[in-house]
């Protein structure tokens, strides 16, 4: 199983591209104002806004299913334990009839 590992490097270099690609679509924008909308900061803000949301959830996304992963390997293991226990119950009620069967001279 993969563990979550955090990349400080990944993190300053996804933070500098998405800085950088706001940087580009403001600057686009601001190349195609008119008279009509003088000011794009509030676009800006949402684009980017909008692509560190998307990130969010997808980063989202993958912890659940990596926790989902978790509970399963949890759950499994739950079974075989559970399973272990029975088998032990089983082995040590045998272990007892015999033990007494043997001292009544069976």
């Amino acid at each position: 199983m993969d563990y979550i590992k955090v990349n400080p490097e990944g993190l300053e270099r996804f933070a500098g591209e998405l800085r950088a690609f706001g940087d580009d679509i403001g600057a686009t924008l601001d190349g195609h104002r008119t008279a009509a909308s003088p000011d794009v900061s509030g676009v800006r803000s949402a684009i980017v806004l909008g692509l560190v949301t998307g990130a969010w959830i997808d980063h989202c996304r993958t912890v659940a299913a990596q926790y989902d992963e978790l509970a399963g390997i949890f759950q499994n293991a739950a079974a075989a334990f559970r399973q272990s226990e029975s088998a032990n119950a089983r082995t040590w009620d045998n272990v007892f009839r015999l033990g007494r069967g043997a001292r009544r001279g069976r």
